[in-house]
């Protein structure tokens, strides 16, 4: 069940120089401000406007506003809105940004894994792949050649530590000079199990 409806939370006082009609003190009299707020579970969501009271500080008798000269304009400026009464809104917004945040995320890494698994599929010399290691730890390879069962691929002599700066590790392998100790031979299956596992992460097809 959904408990949801709207409540009152109190404010500070807004001291006035007037006379308590009540227990005779000066300048007892204060404005009293309430907050009213649309809830859910008792979590303020939004505000939905004031209530004043015209209250004696030293009796705690409740006055008419009159003794005041009403609730002016001016009084009710001096009632500011807290920012809780929109701690559920920005609870919503938080887990809404969350939410977006997650599926986009979950989005690229499989258009990622479809990039790595076309180029697996139709291979050709020059793709480039990108591989995971490990935690904080991203490095690329690339096709060198293809035989009948295997692909081999040269690896990075380079290794980056966040995921975006593969993009430049990219543009300084392509300059890197081949040699055959960071070549090795893989089975079109193993290479399909390392996408399965996460070690590779994405790719881009050669231009050539």
């Amino acid at each position: 069940m959904i408990i949801y409806g709207t409540k009152s939370s109190k404010g500070k006082f807004i001291d006035t120089n007037c006379q308590c009609p009540f227990c005779g003190k000066e300048n007892a009299l204060a404005v009293l401000p309430f907050q009213k707020s649309f809830h859910v579970y008792w979590i303020p969501i939004i505000p939905t406007g004031k209530e004043f009271f015209v209250v004696c500080k030293a009796c705690g008798h409740e006055a008419p506003d009159h003794y005041i000269g009403g609730i002016t304009p001016e009084v009710k400026k001096q009632a500011k809105t807290s920012l809780f009464s929109f701690i559920g809104l920005f609870i919503i917004l938080a887990l809404a940004a969350f939410v977006f945040y997650s599926t986009t995320m979950r989005k690229g890494e499989s258009s990622s894994k479809n990039d790595a698994v076309t180029i697996l599929t139709n291979p050709k010399v020059g793709d480039v792949l990108e591989m995971k290691i490990k935690d904080n730890q991203y490095s690329v390879c690339k096709v060198a050649s293809i035989s009948e069962d295997s692909i081999y691929l040269q690896f990075s002599e380079s290794i980056v530590s966040k995921k975006k700066d593969l993009k430049d590790l990219k543009k300084s392998f392509a300059n890197e000079v081949e040699s055959k100790d960071l070549i090795d031979g893989y089975k079109r299956t193993e290479l399909f199990n390392l996408i399965n596992k996460g070690v590779i992460i994405g790719g881009d097809q050669s231009k050539e």
